[in-house]
């Protein structure tokens, strides 16, 4: 399967994107996480491209080959989920059905909410509603010291130092630790290492949660329109199942799967389960 790779205008800022199958086919869009890059779907593009969709997974500010602005606001929830519009505008795509992980999840979140007439339907992983991940960070203490991390992230410079240390050595041993069911891949960590280093993008990784604190947008009233299937791992290190409730309870049709045995990344940890998930919600 032959994967295109290109770099894209999107609004006001450059982006490398991915894209796979054929043109005319139903659109999909994949949003990789923290710390994760546009190929870290590569077996789920291939695997949708080869079921006659076209897929698009751009690799997001601050990652990989896309443009990296320097300030911290651009890195505002508002600023990313305008991008994936301008992404899908690009292609002239109306309406596509839409999958995310981890900040990826998060920014699908905010899409389907902000600009629900884009999308058909949302496979999300491993991320709440940004509502409610807030309220839980402000009143939850449990949640509040698993997100301990979140808080250490807005110092400057000290966390990029650590996090880069012997080689990403320690923060690449967290990562192998929040997987359970299945190991993180080996080599797919290797080749983090390798971009994260070549490229120097960790601070501007980062800022995507140093710039958590300028969000300022508030739902619309009324209940997210369109259906969403949130994926979640029993045994993540980082999420409360509590969060994964209370954001389906805003939504007018939500579908839950709780993955046993599973950490912070299902689409590592649970590739047969979540294949064939993907193909039946969106109609294979």
């Amino acid at each position: 399967m032959e994967l295109k790779n290109e770099m894209i205008q999107a609004g006001g800022i450059r982006l490398n994107v991915i894209t796979a199958g054929p043109k005319g086919g139903p659109p999909v869009v994949l949003l990789h996480g923290f710390p994760e890059r546009a190929l870290s779907w590569r077996d789920y593009i291939e695997l949708l491209a080869n079921h006659g969709f076209f897929v698009i997974a751009p690799e997001q500010r601050g990652y990989g080959h896309s443009e990296r602005p320097g300030k911290v606001s651009d890195y505002r929830m508002e600023c990313l989920s305008l991008d994936i519009v301008h992404v899908m505008n690009h292609y002239q795509i109306k309406k596509a059905n839409l999958i995310g992980h981890d900040w990826g999840c998060a920014v699908g979140w905010f899409l389907i909410t902000i600009y629900p007439e884009r999308f058909n339907k949302a496979l999300l992983l491993s991320s709440p509603h940004w509502e409610v991940f807030r309220k839980h960070l402000l009143l939850n203490p449990s949640q509040a010291l698993k997100s301990w991390y979140m808080f250490a992230i807005q110092f400057p410079k000290l966390p990029e130092l650590f996090i880069s240390a012997h080689n990403f050595k320690f923060f690449g041993e967290a990562i192998k630790k929040s997987a359970f069911n299945a190991p993180y891949p080996e080599s797919e960590l290797v080749a983090l290492k390798k971009e994260w280093k070549e490229k120097s993008s960790m601070t501007f990784m980062l800022n995507w949660y140093r710039a958590m604190k300028d969000l300022k947008e508030k739902s619309p009233k009324g209940k997210i329109s369109v259906p969403v299937t949130l994926v979640w791992g029993a045994r993540d290190p980082f999420l409360q199942k509590k969060m994964a409730e209370d954001s389906l309870a805003l939504c007018e049709k939500g579908q839950f799967i709780l993955l046993e045995n599973t950490g912070h990344w299902p689409h590592h940890e649970n590739k047969i389960e979540l294949s064939t998930l993907m193909l039946s919600l969106f109609g294979v």
